[in-house]
Formats: structure tokens, C-alpha cells, sequence
């Protein structure tokens, strides 16, 4: 997890919330090996601005696509929907939960996970058993922004251009022979 901080994870300026600031990987389990592979993710970030959102001047689908363009520039293929993937089924979940404060502060909570579809056998099924479809997260990182809505989505995106740096990194890693 140091290793992931280190790499530009850290992104959090907090001004009105007391406590410690800080970016959080979290993975589920040890998701290299799942990892490795993978070259090609679908962006799944189809939430609709909320009236908080739309005072603090966040745009999802501008978020959305500042996200593909990092995962691009990052040497990743992004799949949209509908179309098929070649390697193994990833996606990225971002999400978002925007506050506008009385105060006139804006607060915004990041969550942006990398998840795998995996094929899977149960442990007690019966011999010559079907394997099911599994949904493993390999990577989870949370961050918390906070500011006045001036600037508010530039620093969100500042934010999310580094934790998908990071992810993408992260892959690269998993990847290497």
C-alpha cells in the first residue's frame, strides 16, 4: 500500500473536516495475478449530477471523460459498451458524493474501483459443476476533496487523473514479464 501512496495516491487537501486527509488503496486480495492481462477496461460512471453536484460545478460525464482520456494516454484501451473485450472482463467503478455545504464548501467523496469478472468454481459443488461468473475488486482507492465550487471539478479532476495514473501504473506492474 506504501508503494501506491508513493505514486501519486496522497491527492487530498481537506479544509473544513477535522481528521487526517488521505487516499486509501484497498484490495480485496492479492489482485496481481488477476491483474496480469488485463489491457482493455470499460468505464462505468453513469450517474446523473445531482442539484449538490450541479452547485459545485461537478459534471459527471466531464469526469467520465477526463478518466478516459488518462486510461488512454496511459496506454489502456477503453472499451464502451456494447462492443467486446479481447482479454480478461475489467472495469473501472468511479463514483462520486458531492456536498454543497451552508457554508458555501463543496465536498466531494472519490470512489474508484478496479473490478474483474472471474470465472469461478464453488468450493462444495458437486464434481463436473458449472463455474459462475465472480466479480473480484483488485484495487480500491477513496479520497476526500473539499473546497469553495470555484475550482471545486479542477481539483476533482486533478484527483481522479491521479488515481487512474496510479491504477494504470499498477496494471503496467501486473503486466511485466
Amino acid at each position: 500500500m506504501k508503494n501506491l501512496l508513493a505514486r501519486g495516491f496522497g491527492f487530498c487537501w481537506l479544509l473544513i473536516i477535522a481528521g487526517p486527509c488521505s487516499a486509501q488503496v484497498v484490495p480485496a486480495l492479492d489482485g496481481k495475478p488477476l491483474m496480469r492481462g488485463i489491457t482493455e477496461v470499460r468505464v462505468v460512471y453513469s450517474q446523473e449530477p445531482t442539484v449538490d453536484e450541479k452547485e459545485c460545478g461537478v459534471s459527471p460525464s466531464r469526469l467520465e471523460v477526463e478518466i478516459q482520456r488518462e486510461l488512454l494516454d496511459g496506454g489502456i484501451k477503453v472499451i464502451v459498451e456494447g462492443t467486446g473485450f479481447r482479454g480478461p472482463y475489467a472495469f473501472l467503478l468511479p463514483t462520486s458524493n458531492t456536498m454543497h455545504l451552508s457554508s458555501g464548501f463543496c465536498v466531494t467523496a472519490i470512489d474508484v474501483r478496479l473490478s474483474a469478472a472471474v470465472s469461478a468454481t464453488l468450493m462444495r459443488a458437486p464434481a463436473g459443476s458449472a463455474s459462475h461468473l465472480a466479480t473480484v475488486a483488485l484495487l480500491n482507492v477513496t479520497a476526500l476533496y473539499a473546497g469553495p465550487p470555484a475550482g471545486h471539478e479542477a481539483q476533482l479532476t486533478a484527483g481522479l487523473k491521479a488515481i487512474v495514473r496510479g491504477l494504470v501504473t499498477e496494471l503496467r506492474i501486473a503486466n511485466q514479464p
